[in-house]
């Protein structure tokens, strides 16, 4: 078993302990397979747990403003495409298969219904593999 093994199943193991459930909304745009000349706007919603750290105050310029940060935590593992009812990732020969992944822009839906535009990943990488999702998110 690999460390990226090892780190994808604690991510699944944490926040299945002390996450909630919640929802991620990707909006793709891409050619229209049947006109290829067109663009058109894909959407697939996925069940996901998740954890979400509050808004943490840092000061910036010795003080004078306030820089409010807040993470929003995604166990890739647990995506399950709602269309369809299947998990979309998997482990595969001891090793964790991401087909879809957690992306800036994306939009997560959290347990009480707030609304999170997830900005650039800055998940945890190990191996050359990023292993989870932590965004920094705009309400």
């Amino acid at each position: 078993m690999s460390n990226v093994l090892d780190v994808v199943e604690g991510v699944a193991e944490a926040l299945a302990e002390t996450g909630e459930d919640g929802q991620i909304v990707k909006t793709v745009r891409t050619r229209d397979p049947s006109n290829p000349t067109r663009m058109i706007t894909v959407t697939a919603t996925y069940n996901a747990r998740m954890y979400f750290d509050s808004p943490r105050a840092g000061y910036v310029a010795q003080g004078v403003s306030v820089q409010r940060n807040a993470t929003l935590y995604v166990d890739w593992l647990s995506l399950v495409d709602v269309a369809t009812g299947l998990p979309v990732n998997s482990i595969v020969n001891g090793e964790p298969v991401f087909n879809v992944v957690t992306s800036q822009g994306d939009v997560a839906v959290r347990a009480d219904g707030t609304r999170l535009t997830l900005l650039v990943n800055i998940g945890t990488n190990i191996n050359g593999v990023t292993v989870m999702g932590q965004h920094e998110v705009a309400s």
